[in-house]
């Protein structure tokens, strides 16, 4: 009942002419002789009781609802002014400081294997198929191609990598690991493994997966900033 006593009372501000009165009906039975406002209004007809009784709380509602004003929508908070802006205290100087410190660590386990931060990656790539390619690995790692092939050309002379023409387009060279290249690549996930989870230690699970889901959200707030508009015209 107290969900209704607000749209019950607005019905009864609006429709002060409702009248139920017995006219001959059959015992039991009430006549709506007219409901009149501005916009309504229902023609004589004997209903009983509990229909009267549950078409008045319905209409009464009804008329609420269609002219209750929305609630207005919370603005969206503003976590960044010109005046509080502070150097270092922000999400991105977090994670600035977050990505230095976990390639510290990955350039320094990946070193005890004998490659630098410019080769492991290339060899990753290349071992689970995301790149075939100098200029794939180019744009996977976002290096200038010139220092792509110079890279690639260290890990040729290691001998960890082979270049090849493609059969079907011999315009392009293909790079494949070597027996040696693909030890080295089979190392990189157990240390990217072991870094992260050091960098994620005293999380539960929960929280893991909560800080992933907020970063997801960042990637794709960021992704539409940089989608074409369309102009008018």
């Amino acid at each position: 009942m107290a969900r209704l006593q607000q749209p019950l009372e607005f019905g009864r501000q609006r429709s002060r002419s409702l009248a139920f009165m017995d006219t001959g009906s059959p015992p039991g039975a009430w006549r709506a002789s007219s409901f009149i406002d501005k916009t309504d209004s229902i023609s004589a007809a004997a209903i009983d009781r509990p229909m009267a009784a549950s078409y008045f709380v319905e209409l009464a509602m009804n008329a609420w609802a269609m002219n209750r004003s929305p609630t207005p929508a919370a603005p969206a908070p503003v976590f960044y002014t010109a005046q509080t802006y502070r150097v270092g205290d922000t999400i991105g100087a977090l994670i600035r400081q977050l990505r230095l410190s976990m390639t510290r660590c990955i350039d320094a386990e990946m070193a005890r294997h004998g490659l630098t931060d410019a080769q492991w990656g290339p060899l990753f790539l290349i071992s689970v198929g995301r790149a075939r390619t100098a200029a794939a690995l180019a744009q996977e790692l976002e290096v200038g191609p010139g220092a792509m092939t110079r890279t690639l050309d260290r890990l040729e002379r290691k001998g960890l990598l082979l270049r090849h023409r493609s059969e079907e387009d011999r315009r392009l060279v293909l790079l494949e690991l070597t027996a040696e290249g693909e030890r080295a690549a089979a190392r990189v996930p157990a240390v990217l493994s072991a870094v992260y989870n050091a960098h994620l230690d005293g999380f539960s699970e929960d929280e893991f997966s909560a800080l992933k889901s907020m970063l997801a959200r960042m990637v794709d707030n960021g992704g539409r900033l940089h989608a074409p508009r369309n102009h008018p015209g």
